[in-house]
């Protein structure tokens, strides 16, 4: 049996780190949060924009990205912005000459502080114009919120996924040479698109949803999160096309931490706070699914590939110095991190980060 394995420093391509104004409640603060993921294993981050206020100018996501930088020094953090009335096209050329490269399209309501982003996808067709044309990237919360369908259309959080499907055949076919990324992918449909598109677009998968399915969000509330966990079928989709080396599949882990109070109320927000032991509990969950080790114990190239290479040749970043070692040591993950719930908390895992 294999008890010690290397791995290349990791990219956490999909980061909730909150907010950089000071705030009460300790896992919503970025100067708690920036360092859980160097901790957790990674070392490259991109965080997302839907903090209150959104992040919407050049600026903002320059003092955001100063802020994470000086709370987790070593860590490289990559900054978006919140696609919505406030940002102007104008605004992405300067994004594009800081380095702020990422802009994310989020349904209005379809997630936590969704509610000022997008009802009318035409509307920002200039901005998809312009992003195309500096090499920009486009994340998309790929849901199709309830306001943008016909009264027949049955869309609820096991089919909103799949009903975005059409929205984006309408933005690749109109902006054919934009990068498009898919985030948390959590259905077959979805995979199978993805898989069948060309190489401007690809996908984030997040370690909760190739762990959990519906049953285990109802019984948990920490696990309640959008894009919802779905059938087995669909989380073993997510394993097989991983296990495929599919190039166009990488990790997001969209950790979004929410105190534990806020978690147990009647509206419970959505998100699933995974980034301190990121990495331990993805060679947990590769090595359960036979997609860590081959025959003779020898560390295979699949998590290596989806946390590192995949998504950092996407985006044409530098790949990172340094490794990671992890050994065969169980532990239990704690039941509360800054007075919010972790991912599997009171569970023990079979890895730790030596």
């Amino acid at each position: 049996m294999t008890n010690i394995i290397t791995l290349p420093i990791g990219d956490d391509f999909h980061t909730h780190l909150r907010q950089f104004k000071k705030v009460d409640e300790l896992c919503m603060d970025a100067r708690n949060l920036a360092p859980l993921g160097l901790q957790g294993g990674f070392q490259r981050f991109l965080a997302m924009p839907n903090l209150k206020p959104p992040i919407t100018s050049t600026a903002q996501a320059l003092e955001y990205q100063k802020v994470l930088e000086e709370s987790a020094p070593g860590g490289t953090f990559l900054m978006s912005m919140y696609l919505c009335n406030d940002l102007s096209v104008e605004e992405l050329e300067t994004a594009h000459k800081a380095g702020v490269k990422w802009v994310k399209l989020y349904p209005s309501g379809v997630t936590t502080n969704s509610d000022g982003g997008v009802d009318d996808i035409e509307e920002y067709y200039p901005h998809f114009e312009r992003m195309q044309e500096l090499g920009m990237f486009l994340n998309i919360h790929a849901e199709l919120p309830k306001s943008w369908a016909p009264e027949s259309l049955n869309v609820f959080s096991m089919t909103a996924e799949a009903f975005f499907i059409p929205v984006l055949q309408d933005i690749i076919s109109d902006f054919p040479d934009l990068k498009i990324v898919i985030e948390h992918v959590s259905s077959r449909v979805m995979v199978d698109f993805i898989a069948t598109r060309d190489r401007n677009v690809g996908g984030t998968i997040t370690a909760h949803h190739l762990l959990t399915i519906l049953d285990d969000s109802l019984i948990d509330r920490s696990l309640t999160c959008k894009p919802t966990p779905k059938s087995p079928d669909d989380r073993q989709a997510l394993l097989d096309v991983i296990d495929s080396g599919n190039k166009k599949f990488w990790l997001g882990s969209d950790s979004a931490p929410h105190p534990t109070s806020k978690k147990l109320s009647y509206a419970c927000p959505c998100g699933v706070f995974s980034s301190l032991n990121l990495l331990p509990i993805l060679v947990h969950i590769f090595e359960q699914n036979n997609m860590l080790l081959g025959e003779n114990g020898e560390l295979l190239n699949t998590l290596p590939n989806f946390i590192s290479k995949y998504g950092r040749e996407f985006y044409k970043l530098p790949e990172l110095e340094g490794t990671v070692t992890l050994v065969r040591k169980p532990q239990k993950i704690p039941e509360s991190i800054f007075g919010a719930t972790p991912f599997l908390h009171g569970k023990t895992i079979d890895w730790s980060i030596k």
